[in-house]
Parts: structure tokens; sequence; C-alpha cells
């Protein structure tokens, strides 16, 4: 694996707040997910610079997508496989592509590949675990989750099966899996990232990279006084740290990250403290946060020390002031 980086010494005084998607925001559920994949180049938005989350995804639209996540080749042999796909539509090699490699197949009827239909949750899943290689067979002694609307024998039992052992989708508070369930393009979209994350399949160092994007951003926002959308960064921050750490645990800069995206939460409640008075706590949180990125720098210096010192110059300025005030009987 290539080492992984952060850019924290050349780019702690860029904003980075500009957002993938107009109608996303750093509160949308699917925030990480569409900017993760957004970064890769798996997933585009429309011309008027928005995602559409709720817009339902059709099959080629969904096909596409996996067929870039999972790295296929994508062939430009046109051999006609199903009547309803012409040589010259956009997804035409999507189709064919998928067809040859056991992804999809015609509809049992007609044999037509139907591309605008709709793409319900059990052929997205299906679609994903062969696009992945997945086969869950190989797992049928474990996959001891049995979702209520889900027949023992129906085709799509061991995908739906396999999604909600591993989390990759959610079971209704019936326990049922849905498998009908037309998807939206915010719940393709998910699903995919989530089967990405469990077959640790994503990108260490894109997710570095977003890590370090909010937490400059955070750094930022308490500089400007901005203490709600600090909190909103440094939270996203400490979810994609918490992916990376589940990935690679022993890496050094994953390490250094960590302790950086622990030290900046300290920070920002330290701050958030003073807002509210709290003398002690700020003392506290902005000694944790000193301490944190001292840490952080020992065990990576070459590439946090630029963060890292502003952390401390930050901490050092709050617990300053904290004491005056305390030492003043304020």
């Amino acid at each position: 694996m290539k080492k992984l980086l952060l850019g924290f010494v050349i780019g702690l005084f860029l904003s980075s707040s500009a957002l993938a998607f107009s109608d996303i925001t750093i509160t949308s559920p699917d925030y990480l997910s569409t900017t993760y994949l957004t970064e890769k180049g798996i997933i585009n938005g429309y011309p008027d610079g928005t995602f559409q989350s709720d817009k339902p995804i059709n099959r080629v639209e969904a096909l596409k997508i996996i067929l870039i996540a999972a790295d296929k080749p994508i062939s430009e042999n046109f051999a006609g496989k199903f009547a309803d796909v012409p040589a010259d539509a956009w997804f035409a090699k999507y189709v064919e592509t998928a067809a040859n490699l056991g992804i999809v197949s015609g509809d049992g009827q007609t044999g037509n590949f139907v591309p605008a239909r709709q793409v319900n949750k059990a052929e997205f899943l299906k679609m994903v675990l062969k696009a992945f290689e997945i086969n869950p067979d190989d797992y049928a002694q474990i996959l001891n989750v049995e979702p209520a609307d889900v027949p023992a024998d129906a085709w799509f039992a061991p995908y739906l099966k396999f999604a909600a052992k591993f989390k990759i989708i959610d079971l209704d508070a019936n326990g049922n899996a849905n498998p009908a369930k037309f998807l939206t393009r915010g719940e393709a979209v998910d699903i995919l990232f989530k089967t990405l994350t469990k077959g640790r399949g994503l990108d260490p160092q894109v997710l570095l990279n977003l890590a370090e994007k909010h937490l400059i951003e955070t750094v930022n926002l308490l500089e400007a006084g901005d203490l709600l959308n600090a909190g909103l960064n440094v939270g996203i921050a400490e979810k994609t740290m918490v992916i990376l750490n589940d990935f690679l645990p022993n890496n050094l800069t994953v390490q250094s990250s960590s302790k950086i995206t622990d030290s900046i939460k300290n920070l920002v409640g330290a701050y958030v403290s003073g807002e509210n008075g709290q003398i002690d706590s700020v003392l506290e949180a902005s000694g944790n946060a000193w301490r944190l990125a001292d840490e952080a720098e020992k065990l990576n210096p070459e590439q946090t020390t630029g963060i890292t010192g502003k952390i401390k110059e930050l901490a050092h300025s709050i617990a300053e002031k904290a004491r005056e005030i305390k030492g003043g009987g304020e």
C-alpha cells in the first residue's frame, strides 16, 4: 500500500468548506457517503450542482456506479445482448460489461434488460455483491439473520440475509428487509458505501484527505467564532477516523490523525465551555487538546507539526483567558 500522507503543514490556512452538492449539507445523513463517492469519481450530480438524493434510481444508473465502485474494466465491445439496449446508448457499454461478467441477465419473460425501470433493493444488492465477487453462500453458516419478509427459498434471500448480517442494510421495526422497495439515489449510495466499508474496499488516502479537510475547517471556524459548524465538522472527521482506525489500526499516520481529531474535539469543547462560562471545563478540555496535539506531533512530526502547532496555540490562548478569569474571581 502507498504511504498515507496528510497535508496539514501546507493546507492549514486554506478554506475547505465547499460542498460536493448544493443540496447536501454537512448535516445530511448521506453527506459522508456522497462526498467520498464523489471524491472517487463514482457518482456525479446534475448540471445545476445538486445530487437529488430522493430521486429514484434506475437499473442502468445503478449498474454504472456499481461497476465503477468495483473497479471493473468497462468493455467497449458491443454484442447486442439485449434487444432494448441500443448500441448508441450511453449505458450500452455498462450493460454489456455487466452481462459478460455475469452480474446481470435479462428479464425472465422477455429477455430484455429494461434499463429505465427503477431498481429495487433485492436487485441492487445482487448486482453489488456479484460485482464485488462476494458469494453469500460462502457465509451460509453465519447468516443467522432471518428478515420477516424474505422467504428462505426466494432467489434474493442470500443477498438480503448477507446485507442484513453485515449491516449493509437495516431491517425495519418489524424485522422486514423490504426487498421490493424501489431505491432512491441516496439509498443506493448508502448501500454502496457501506459495502465498501464492510469489505474494506474504501481508499484510505481519500478518507484521510476528507478527515483533514474537516479538521482544517474546524480550526478555521473556531477562529471565526462559529462553534456550531466547528462542532459539525469535527464530528464528520471523527466518523471518518473511526472507519480508518478499523481499516488500519497500526498505521502511524492514522494513529496521529486520530489524536489530532481527539485534540480538536477537545478544543471545540473548550470553546463551548468558555461560551457557557464553565471555566474549569475550559481548563480541562484545553489541557487535553494541548496534550493530544503534542502526542500526535511526537508520533508523526513530519506530517503534523503545522496543525499541532496551531492547536497548541489556540489551546494555550483559551486556557490563559480562563486562568485570568478564575484568578480574578469572576
